[in-house]
């Protein structure tokens, strides 16, 4: 394995940018939806609980 040049990092040309941004909007724009999906969204996590006894499970065998 050798080593990359010395000068091995360049600045990003045009295109590269645009797919940084694009990518850095995207994130921000998903990270801005998970609370928005939870709190105003139906995705919310059911809060009803059942408790099973072991007898209860085994007829599911």
């Amino acid at each position: 394995m050798l080593a990359p040049p010395v000068t091995w990092w360049k600045p990003l040309n045009r295109m590269e940018k645009s797919w940084v941004l694009v990518a850095f909007t995207w994130c921000l724009i998903l990270t801005v939806m998970m609370p928005l999906w939870f709190f105003i969204g139906r995705q919310n996590v059911p809060v009803t609980t059942y408790r099973a006894t072991p007898v209860e499970c085994q007829c599911l065998r």
